[in-house]
């Protein structure tokens, strides 16, 4: 494996213009929703941790213990799984973060060429080129 330093890693925020933040503008499931409601689906993420909780509720998502609900008009069948499309409430209009001092969403630092493969890549990612990132649950 080829060891990288933190300067050869690309600059998300430097290149946000290009992805216009869409790892905050979705969520994305490898699992099959059940029908929770006439309104809703529900994903089953068995041991959710506390901060992927607040992160799926900061997109909009109810959290009931392993259940996570999101609107069934927000998804859409994508290869590999399910897309959410639900914009972050941290979100600003520069595309950067309000809840992080450098403005940079803690998925964009801990993204590495190295755990790439973790993440479901979104149009425009300079971490990936084919698409930018989003945790997959």
């Amino acid at each position: 494996m080829t060891e990288h330093s933190e300067s050869d890693q690309p600059n998300c925020i430097e290149n946000i213009w290009r992805c216009r933040a869409s790892c905050c503008r979705h969520l994305f499931f490898q699992i099959e929703p059940d029908d929770f409601s006439e309104w809703y689906w529900a994903f089953d993420v068995p041991e959710i941790t506390r901060d992927d909780a607040d992160y799926l509720i900061l997109h909009g998502a109810k959290v009931l213990l392993d259940l996570v609900l999101v609107r069934k008009n927000d998804v859409k069948k994508v290869d590999g799984g399910y897309e959410v499309d639900s914009i972050c409430k941290a979100l600003m209009d520069d595309f950067t973060c309000n809840l992080h001092p450098d403005r940079k969403p803690v998925v964009c630092k801990e993204l590495t060429a190295e755990n790439v493969g973790l993440y479901h890549l979104t149009d425009g990612c300079v971490l990936g080129e084919s698409g930018n990132s989003s945790p997959r649950f």
